[in-house]
């Protein structure tokens, strides 16, 4: 007797795609306004800023997919999950950059 192949389940998949999108879009824009202010305010220089940022925002991300993997019980490895957290990064710097250049050009 043939065994039945277990039936894969998209939803929770694009359900996570989703969810890393719109936190990589907020946060980069939540942040282009903090690097902004925090630069404004303090003796803090745009180049230690964006990448204390950046890796705030990726364990964020990462934080995300672990509560996801565990709601889903989707099993992915450590290297699986920090790859996700990657995800969408581009978008994070778009975001980011047009906010903090928003944010300087009107000052806020």
């Amino acid at each position: 007797m043939q065994e039945e192949p277990i039936p894969y389940d998209i939803k929770p998949r694009f359900d996570l795609d989703f969810v890393i999108y719109w936190s990589k879009l907020i946060m980069g824009l939540v942040f282009g306004f903090l690097s902004y202010m925090i630069m404004r305010l303090s003796d803090f220089t745009f180049f230690l800023i964006v990448p204390l940022l950046l890796i705030t925002a990726l364990i964020i991300t990462l934080v995300i997919v672990i509560i996801y993997d565990r709601k889903y019980g989707a099993k992915l490895t450590h290297w699986k999950m920090f790859k996700r957290s990657l995800m969408y990064t581009g978008t994070y710097f778009l975001a980011f950059v047009a906010l903090a250049i928003l944010s300087f050009y009107w000052g806020a």
